[in-house]
Formats: C-alpha cells, structure tokens, sequence
C-alpha cells in the first residue's frame, strides 16, 4: 500500500509542476486554428514528433513475461527533447487583393517563423498596398526545448508467455496542454515471451527473449469538441533482457528493444480568414471566410531502438532507458511487480 501511495504522489506532483511551467491560456488547438492546411504541416511537425516520439516511449521494462495472473502496475515518466533545428521553419502567406472587382493572388516569403515548440512571438507578414495575408500572421509557439509526459500502465500475465498491458490517461499532465482541454491518452498492448512457448520453452537461451507490440490513441478536442487533433499509432518489437540476482538487496536487470512504429495525425477544425470585399467592390471592406480543415500527417519517428536497466528490491522495481529516436527521448518508471 505505501508503494501506491508513494505513485499517486507522484502523479500528482507531476501534474502540478507541468501546470506550473505553463505561461500560456492558448493551447495547441487555439494555435493551429490560426493556420491554414498549407502551413499546418511545418508548424506542428514537432508536436507530431514529440507526440510520436513520447507515446512509443516506456511500454516495457523487462522481456520477461508474468506468470498466469501475476501482474505490475507502474508509472512512466518520459520526457522528450526538442532540438534547436525543430524551433524555427520558413514559410509562405498567400496575399490576396482587389482589382477590377476580381481577386489577386501571390505569394509571400516569410522566414524564420516560429514553430510550435518556438519562440512565444508572433509573426506578421508584410503586405503592400490594399493586400490582405492568409494567414495574417504566424503564432508564436510555447518556448519549450522539451516535452514531459507521464502515463500509468498495468501489465497482467496469461497463459504460454504471454502478457496483456494497458494505459489510459483522461488528463493532461504535460505543458503545454492544459486540464481544461477535452484530451486522454490510451494504451493496449502486450508481449509475448518466446521462452515460454511450447516446444521453445525446451531451448536453453542465454537470456528472456520476447515480441511485444501496442496500439495507441490520443485526442486533444476544444470544449466543444469540433476542433482537435488525433493520433493513432501502432509499433511492434523486439525485446532482450538478463536478471541478475545478488547477494545484496538489489537485483538488476540490463535491457534492450528494437522495432518499428507508425503514427498517424488528423487534423480537424475551422480556419476563418478574410479577404477584400468582392460583392461591394470595396478594397477596405473585409469579407470573413471559414475553410473547413480535415487533413492527415504522418510522424517522422519510425524506427526505435531503447537501452536500458532496471533495479528490483523486492516488489518494488525502478527503470530507466534512453530511446534512440528522431528526438532525444528518456524514460523513467517507477511500480510494484508480482510475477
């Protein structure tokens, strides 16, 4: 009992100093309603990594898999680097004007803009004359150069090896998502070891060896729900890992992993902009458009390989690897183990 006690402070804890970094009301959603589908792509691409990179990170810690029933519940803390490269892209506005009662297009350069994860600054784009920019102006991004997540995941064990794992998370407990948005997280996946398959169970490997493989969903939705961004994502891996046992209170467990993913991202919500008044024939005057938005995107992450070890004492256990990724990704875990 002290053992989940200690992990729902830790929740806790993490979702307060999340909350505590977070110097923005506009969440992602209230940003990337600001873009049209062209620019879309080139501002979010590091949320899609990001999110790609956070959501393939902390499914397993050991290659072992759990008696018939045995089970451990655990939390993971991962926490994903953003490189400078992935602050700032170079775009192009759409300038429309008026003249002879049709509407003039042409593009705008406008470099050094800020992606999600950049600077807090907006951009303008500059125009001439009576011309009006689609979109006005770039958003600033929320200045962070890494992105924290924390996921509670419970694994149970069944029968011939095999082992069923689920996370759900109904809030956010990461910058720069906030609580009030309509967002979760989930998890369903498992593993299978291959040193207790029938008929493979009589080879003497010199260590665990197992296929493990999850299916993931996250939704971040406005309140209202008609504005969000989802993401599904499937991998599939290969898992390695060694217990050692010592004399001494601590046993130790060295493990590695490699695999594929995929994620995917949709997109759905309404862009407004404006253009000259073509009914009146007045440049000055402005005629508010809505473009309904509904496109997808694909990660950038999709090999994984993970390093890492994890320390038992007793039911207890603590883990740590280092994801080898498009973004530098750690992972920490911390949870109770009855195999």
């Amino acid at each position: 009992m002290k053992a989940i006690r200690w992990l729902i402070c830790i929740v806790l804890i993490a979702s307060f100093l999340s909350a505590q970094v977070s110097n923005e009301d506009e969440s992602p959603i209230d940003k990337i309603k600001q873009l049209d589908a062209n620019m879309l792509k080139a501002y979010t691409d590091p949320l899609m990594t990001a999110f790609g990179v956070a959501l393939g990170t902390g499914f397993f810690h050991s290659a072992y898999s759990h008696d018939v029933f045995g089970f451990d519940i655990g939390l993971r803390y991962m926490r994903i680097g953003i490189p400078a490269s992935a602050r700032y892209f170079n775009g192009k506005a759409v300038a429309c004007s008026l003249a002879n009662g049709d509407l003039v297009y042409y593009e705008v350069d406008v470099d050094s803009i800020s992606t999600i994860f950049g600077p807090g600054e907006a951009t303008w784009v500059q125009t001439t004359g009576n011309a009006i920019a689609i979109p006005p102006v770039f958003p600033g991004g929320f200045d962070v150069t890494s992105l924290p997540f924390v996921m509670p995941q419970i694994n149970v064990g069944l029968p011939i090896g095999l082992e069923l794992a689920f996370g759900y998370l109904p809030l956010a407990f990461t910058f720069p998502l906030n609580i009030k948005s309509n967002l979760y997280f989930l998890r369903l996946g498992g593993k299978l070891s291959i040193n207790k398959v029938p008929l493979l169970n009589r080879i003497s490997f010199p260590c665990a060896i197992a296929i493990g493989g999850f299916y993931q969903r996250a939704r971040l939705a406005s309140e209202s729900g008609r504005s969000r961004i989802t993401l599904t994502m499937w991998n599939l891996r290969f898992l390695a890992s060694k217990r050692f046992e010592t004399k001494y209170i601590v046993d130790f467990e060295p493990f590695l992993s490699a695999g594929i993913e995929r994620s995917k991202f949709n997109f759905h919500y309404d862009f407004k902009y404006t253009i000259p008044d073509t009914i009146n024939d007045i440049p000055e005057d402005r005629i508010e458009v809505i473009k309904e938005i509904d496109t997808d995107f694909y990660s950038k992450n999709q090999y994984r390989a993970v390093i890492g070890l994890t320390l038992y004492v007793g039911r207890i256990y603590f883990h740590y690897d280092y994801n080898i990724v498009t973004y530098k990704a750690h992972n920490i875990m911390l949870g109770i183990t009855i195999r």
